[in-house]
């Protein structure tokens, strides 16, 4: 199940806290930077430094830009081998995310790394972007970055009352993920004027028809690319007691792409506008 969720839940991980380990002391601007992450490779870009990654984890699609960098893997899968060979003069990750003896290998070889603790929500987004842009010398960059966060927040339209709104993370109608406690997707829902549609556990569970019945969600939240795997909203009607929800009965499926969903980072502002926008427009009469 969690091999099913690697790439999106990483996708999704994104807002963080201080850097916890900085192993270098000489303080000079890098030329050559590593993110391994997709929120940290957003920050990197977004202050001005994207012509300065020269590679990325796979998660990392945005800007388009960086695709056309060399991809290292994922989490654990990430080897020093791989990051020696660019030559950078800064990784960033986070932390947990590489094996201990990677880490190891990449202080040995005299390179700044720099670790961050995952934490979904808008302090720690702030705190995350000012913190690398300071240590980058782009400290203008990041009070613009978090001015546009704020002004999106600030542009959400409350509802009431509060959509329940269902996430579906579909990788085909045979796999049907709902997202749970805990997760950015449901605090993203929650900032844009929703509520979760499903409690009592955390991460991610497989959708049964009992489950999809009780919620009795408003609406169902999907990325655009889950809706292409199941075809269409007519193959989403036919997922097992979707017809008896309010969602179903109103069609009120709103669909996202990843890439905007992406979670904590420079654009969260962004998308939680424009999901209270989509919200708004499926629950209004």
């Amino acid at each position: 199940m969690r091999a099913l969720l690697g790439l999106f839940l990483l996708a999704l991980a994104t807002g963080c806290t201080a850097p916890t380990v900085e192993t270098a002391t000489v303080q000079v601007e890098p030329q050559r930077i590593i993110t391994l992450n997709g929120t940290l490779t957003e920050i990197v870009a977004a202050i001005g430094l994207e012509d300065r990654i020269v590679g990325t984890d796979v998660t990392s699609k945005y800007p388009e830009a960086v695709n056309a960098l060399p991809k290292l893997g994922h989490d654990r899968s990430i080897r020093a081998e791989g990051i020696l060979s660019l030559s950078p003069d800064l990784v960033l990750a986070n932390e947990g995310q590489l094996d201990p003896a990677v880490e190891g290998q990449i202080r040995q070889a005299g390179i700044r790394l720099m670790l961050f603790a995952p934490r979904n929500n808008i302090a720690g987004t702030k705190e995350l972007i000012i913190r690398i842009a300071d240590s980058l010398h782009r400290t203008v960059e990041s009070r613009k970055i978090v001015d546009a966060i704020e002004e999106g927040l600030a542009a959400v339209v409350p509802l009431q009352p509060a959509p329940k709104v269902l996430f579906i993370y579909a990788r085909g109608a045979g796999t049907l993920l709902v997202a749970g406690e805990g997760t950015p997707i449901q605090a993203l829902i929650g900032l844009a004027g929703g509520t979760n549609a499903i409690s009592g556990f955390s991460d991610f569970k497989p959708l049964t028809p009992e489950a999809l019945v009780a919620a009795d969600p408003d609406v169902v939240l999907l990325f655009n690319t889950g809706q292409e795997h199941l075809q269409g909203n007519e193959a989403l009607m036919r997922v097992p007691g979707m017809a008896s929800t309010s969602a179903g009965r109103d069609q009120a499926f709103i669909t996202l792409q990843p890439v905007v969903m992406a979670g904590f980072g420079p654009r969260v502002g962004e998308a939680v506008t424009e999901l209270n926008k989509d919200l708004r427009a499926a629950t209004m009469p």
